[in-house]
């Protein structure tokens, strides 16, 4: 049987809410962080691909959310870091994973917000 190569499963726009940062202030504020995750994999190809041929979507969003409630990370780049390493734990199958996180952040002027984008 063949193998299809890099099959992406992508999850966006998702949204939590928690006291993440650096400095004192977010500490006092709920902030809202969006994250969106990539993640590639080897398939078998099949006539029918099943379930446990892949990876549930559902699995994904659960590590995520996980990791998202422990509000201890004070740089997005700490947060990327631990969901790259948690997803790519969770299936020997994943290739490379990609983790962008975005927030609002007071920079002193005018902007859409800052985002990190981390990868293996």
């Amino acid at each position: 049987m063949k193998t299809v190569k890099n099959l992406t499963i992508e999850l966006s726009g998702l949204r939590f809410f928690g006291h993440y940062g650096l400095y004192p202030v977010e500490s006092k504020w709920t902030t809202e962080l969006t994250v969106d995750v990539s993640l590639q994999m080897n398939l078998m190809a099949k006539d029918s691909i099943q379930l446990q041929d892949t990876i549930d979507y559902i699995d994904i969003y659960r590590a995520i959310e996980t990791e998202m409630n422990h509000e201890n990370h004070q740089l997005l780049e700490s947060i990327a870091l631990h969901l790259i390493r948690k997803l790519k734990n969770m299936d020997e199958r994943i290739q490379h994973c990609k983790v962008k996180i975005s927030k609002q952040a007071q920079l002193g002027g005018p902007s859409n917000g800052v985002a990190i984008e981390m990868e293996y």
